[in-house]
This record gives C-alpha cells, sequence and structure tokens, in this order.
C-alpha cells in the first residue's frame, strides 16, 4: 500500500491483468480496504491522495505491465511495510546520468 506524495497518477495496463485494492486510515490509523477492482488489459485507473492509499497486485497466470503516470514527479510517499507493520517514507529517484540516480529534488529543481 501506498501513497502518492500528493500527486495525481493514472495507471494503464499494457499487459495481463492487475488486481486495484484501495484503502483508507480511520482516526487511529488503521487500514480499512474500501474496494477493489480488477484491471485489464488497456484498461485505465485513477488515484490520489484524497481518494486514498492503494496496492497492486498481479491477478494474472503471467506477467503483467503497468504505465504509470503522475502530474509531477513524486518526491517522497509511505508506504506500508507489512512485516512491521507500519507506515514508513521512501525519497523516490526517476532517472540516470552516467550510471548515478537523479533524486527527485534535483529533477524538481530542474523543472522549475
Amino acid at each position: 500500500m501506498h501513497c502518492h506524495g500528493g500527486e495525481e497518477c493514472w495507471m494503464y495496463v499494457i499487459e495481463g491483468e492487475l488486481e486495484e485494492i484501495f484503502y483508507v486510515k480511520d482516526a487511529d490509523n488503521t487500514l480499512i480496504q474500501t474496494k477493489s477492482q480488477k484491471l485489464f488489459v488497456s484498461k485505465s485507473s485513477y488515484i490520489n491522495d484524497l481518494l486514498g492509499l492503494h496496492k497492486l497486485k498481479n491477478s494474472f497466470e503471467g506477467r503483467s505491465l503497468s504505465l504509470h503516470i503522475y502530474a509531477k514527479p513524486i518526491l517522497e510517499c509511505s508506504y506500508y511495510d507489512e512485516t512491521y507493520r507500519m507506515f514508513k517514507t521512501k525519497t523516490l529517484s526517476y532517472d540516470t546520468f552516467n550510471g548515478t540516480p537523479y533524486t527527485s529534488e534535483v529533477l524538481i529543481r530542474n523543472i522549475n
């Protein structure tokens, strides 16, 4: 499960089949599953943090492939660590130049 760092996310299934499971947090930060949907080839989905969190599972017997498009690069996001049963924060990176990853902060600085 993860958020989208305040950005918008569109997802498109290229191959296979995915199950998208949606969650919200209650007042005690307990996760509550609100719904789920199957996404097949050529189908899309949209989410942002106001709608909640989501988790994607491959529900196909073989490989599944999806394309995710964000309104702006996500600097960091929170994800649920199922082993420790807690949320953690991850700083994201996207591209490399000569084998060196660019952090989200560098990308944002270059965009602005």
